[in-house]
């Protein structure tokens, strides 16, 4: 086996790993455990990833919301990824278009569930974008449309396809769905 590919693919399961460590960290979160954001007197820790699981959790829930839950399923793309023989490296578009993904995906949670607490809907980034520069210079209405944009413009990114392209091969993968049914 070649060195690259050996390097690639320890790479791989490296980052299957922690995706893997951070999709259990985020399931089993559980606000009584001790973070930076939730101080509390317990010693014990209720989190599967233990101490350092439930400070990871409690941050990229704060930092994202509910759309931490993206970030697991980013880092085992990547990894795929990493397992191709076709792999010529990871490019700035599409790693453009996880960033604007998932920064999309906290700012819309943000504008349809309102909750006092940053671990719900969009965190910390989504409601910051929404309260400080969304709904300001733009409106209510406005900033949702530039939301739904912004996540259409990730998959185009990501599947490097035009937008008539994937709505194309959507409608053809739902009349073929409805063949079954």
């Amino acid at each position: 086996m070649e060195k690259g590919r050996l390097n690639r693919e320890i790479w791989g399961v490296v980052i299957f790993l922690t995706a893997l460590l951070i999709t259990i960290s985020l399931i089993t979160y559980h606000p009584g455990d001790r973070s930076f954001n939730a101080p509390s007197g317990a010693i014990d820790t209720n989190n599967w990833g233990g101490f350092v699981g439930a400070y990871l959790a409690d941050i990229l829930l704060q930092g994202f919301g509910f759309a931490a839950y993206l970030l697991p399923i980013f880092l085992c793309l990547m990894a795929w990824e990493l397992f191709q023989t076709k792999f010529t490296g990871f490019s700035y578009v599409k790693t453009s278009g996880y960033v604007i993904l998932l920064i999309s995906t906290a700012v819309i949670l943000c504008l349809f569930i309102e909750s006092e607490s940053a671990r719900e809907a969009g965190g910390i980034v989504g409601g910051f974008l929404k309260e400080t520069v969304l709904i300001p210079l733009f409106g209510q209405i406005s900033s949702v449309l530039i939301s739904v944009f912004a996540l259409l413009l990730s998959l185009m990114l990501l599947t490097q396809n035009s937008l008539l392209d994937i709505l194309n091969g959507s409608r053809r993968r739902l009349s073929d769905l409805n063949k079954f049914l």
